[in-house]
């Protein structure tokens, strides 16, 4: 989150960002609720696969080692 618009308590309309109420930025990623509403979100997005798998697998104890071998080989990081 790059930053973000909250209405506080008293009705303000605050931006928040990290150069701009920076208490109330770190607040809402994650210091807990009650600092406001957010009425907006500013984010920035990473460029992704153009597939992805999502499921369930499942293999026996024996194959652990195989399948741990396996996925090292997989280049997983982002871009």
């Amino acid at each position: 989150m790059l930053g973000a618009t909250v209405v506080i308590a008293n009705g303000t309309m605050l931006h928040c960002s990290a150069t701009e109420n920076k208490d109330l930025f770190y607040a809402i990623r994650g210091g807990g609720s009650n600092f406001g509403v957010a009425a907006t979100f500013e984010l920035r997005f990473y460029p992704q696969r153009p597939t992805a798998y999502n499921g369930t697998l499942t293999f026996s104890s024996d194959k652990l080692q195989a399948v741990f071998e396996t996925l090292d080989k997989f280049d997983i990081s982002p871009g």
